[in-house]
């Protein structure tokens, strides 16, 4: 799934954080606190290493097309997300939250490209209709290979 919906061409190591005890994160430049990432379509991964139950608050919050998403997710689950969508991790209430987080830069820079990629690839792996599979398969490595920036 990281793999259809990023198409990486390079991706960097992960870093990680903790916060515990009223922490949080936010940028100051920003007006409303939120930040942006990278720039050149590049995504940011975000996965959780404790058990959501484990501690209070802490929820990642991403303002993007889609609107505001507050995101808390079990132990072992991951979220990608646009690296140009604005985020923040609001104040940790009770117990510790524990994370990791990386960012990866596309082959598509586009994100309706690299959408309309994915909506390609995914429901049709398992088809069974094997003309039309191929001839689709056909058609998402030409576009892959058309709007690629390697």
């Amino acid at each position: 799934m990281f793999i259809s919906s990023v198409l990486p061409n390079r991706v960097y190591p992960p870093l990680f954080n903790r916060y515990e005890g009223g922490m949080y994160f936010v940028m100051w430049m920003a007006p409303s606190g939120s930040c942006r990432d990278m720039a050149r379509g590049c995504k940011r991964m975000y996965r959780s290493r404790v058990r959501p139950e484990d501690y209070g608050g802490g929820e990642l919050v991403i303002e993007d097309t889609y609107g505001v998403q507050e995101v808390k997710l079990p132990a072992g689950h991951a979220i990608v997300y646009q690296a140009t969508s604005l985020h923040e991790v609001w104040p940790v209430t009770r117990g510790m939250r524990v994370s990791s987080f990386f960012w990866a830069q596309s082959l598509v820079r586009d994100d309706t490209r690299r959408s309309l990629l994915f909506d390609m690839d995914t429901p049709f792996k398992d088809s069974t209709h094997r003309i039309a599979r191929r001839t689709l398969i056909g058609c998402y490595h030409n576009l892959l290979r058309l709007w690629s920036e390697t």
